[in-house]
């Protein structure tokens, strides 16, 4: 499955560059307060919110397609 999976899936890299400075400036902040007696919030948990959000608003990016009846499963 494996192998067969590398010869189908479009092998594709994207990089983006962003300033998440204000964005790490808030989860200091809030670990400084809110976050010291609460749960720990990391970049990683951040950018994972961040990912569902968008996976759930562009659904064919989380899709593959059926060859063999040349369908898009979501």
């Amino acid at each position: 499955n494996l192998s067969l999976a590398w010869q189908m899936i479009p092998h594709v890299t994207q990089h983006e560059l962003c300033d998440v400075t204000e964005l790490e400036e808030s989860r200091q902040n809030y670990m400084k307060t809110i976050g010291q007696n609460g749960p720990k919030i990391t970049m990683t948990a951040i950018m994972a919110k961040a990912v569902v959000g968008a996976l759930k608003a562009f659904p064919h990016f989380n899709s593959s397609i059926d060859l063999g009846s040349n369908e898009l499963i979501l």
